[in-house]
Parts: C-alpha cells; structure tokens; sequence
C-alpha cells in the first residue's frame, strides 16, 4: 500500500481522464493542484485519486461540466463524488470539496470509534453503581 508523501508523488497518484474535452498539460496540472490541495490532510489513507471530465451538453453551455472523482482509500476501499459546474474547474472544486468532507467524516469515524464505546460503557457502569449505592441506603 503506497502513500503520497511529497507533491511529486501526489501529481503522479493523481491521473486526470476526458473522452470529449481536449485537456492541455496545463489545464491537466491545474486540476491535479486542485484535487490534491483538497485532499492533502488525507495523503497517508489515499492511494490514488481518479478524476474523470464530462461535457454533458456539449456546446450548448450552462452548468454542464461534470467532474467525478473516484478516491482509493487505503481502509474503506474507494470513495466516488460527483460534482457539477459551468467551468472545468469549478466542477472539479464541487467535486473535491465534497470529497474531502466525506474523507473527513470517514476519518473521524475511523479515530473515534473505539472512545465513543468506552465513553458508553463508563456512563453505563455509573448507572449501574448509582442504582446499587441507593439500594444500600434503604
């Protein structure tokens, strides 16, 4: 299981797909800076980031712009979000900041679960204490 650890990793994880847009390598760059400046705080739980590009109007225009991003999370196998704009770009920044919320609440989840059940069994034994010290005072 591989993790980013530098940038130069992080742009090679990260691979920019489109079947009906012509991307240049420039545009390609933007959009990795942009998922991985999103994603960044998670780069030791992601493998890989796939970022998929649709027109779905074609020239027509309006908020037609179609980015999904497919995340390979190393613990929870892999995350798919969708997020639509006017631009590329704007897609691409609905898209990962969704992303990077559910990554979090996945985080969270992962970090805390095991002191949310122990915060339960501690309340549960002083219910049980309280109940046993009222009975030996009657």
């Amino acid at each position: 299981m591989q993790c980013i650890n530098n940038l130069g990793e992080a742009m090679e994880q990260i691979t920019v797909f489109s079947n009906d847009l012509s991307l240049n390598q420039e545009t390609k760059s933007k959009i990795q800076e942009i998922v991985f400046r999103a994603l960044d705080r998670f780069n030791n739980i992601i493998r890989r980031v796939e970022v998929r590009l649709l027109d779905k109007n074609g020239p027509k225009g309006g908020v037609d712009k179609l980015c999904t991003l497919k995340v390979q999370h190393i613990n929870n196998g892999k995350v798919v979000i969708k997020g639509e704009g006017i631009s590329i770009v704007q897609a691409v920044h609905v898209a990962s900041g969704i992303a990077r919320n559910v990554l979090s609440k996945k985080h969270e989840k992962l970090t805390n679960h095991k002191p949310a059940n122990r915060n339960k069994v501690v309340f549960n034994d002083l219910l049980t204490n309280n109940t046993i010290e009222n009975r030996d005072e009657s």
